[in-house]
């Protein structure tokens, strides 16, 4: 299995989406689109849903505190 890391995410509005894999968590709800989480991807690597969901996790839950506490 390939390490999931911060870096390979990025916002679209309220959406996180994991770049390799497509899984797309949502920052307002429990939806989850897991796209090819657990599968081997073309270029052979491949990444754990529950790895996928821990960082995604982490990363929601920071920027809904951050937004929770506005501009400083």
């Amino acid at each position: 299995m390939t390490k999931v890391t911060e870096d390979q995410f990025h916002w679209e509005g309220d959406r996180l989406i994991h770049r390799p894999t497509g899984a797309t968590f949502s920052l307002n709800s429990e939806w989850v689109n897991f796209g090819r989480a657990g599968e081997t991807l073309d270029d052979s690597t491949s990444y754990e849903r529950e790895d996928v969901a821990d960082v995604a996790s982490r990363m929601v839950f920071a920027e809904r505190e951050c937004r929770k506490a506005g501009p400083s």
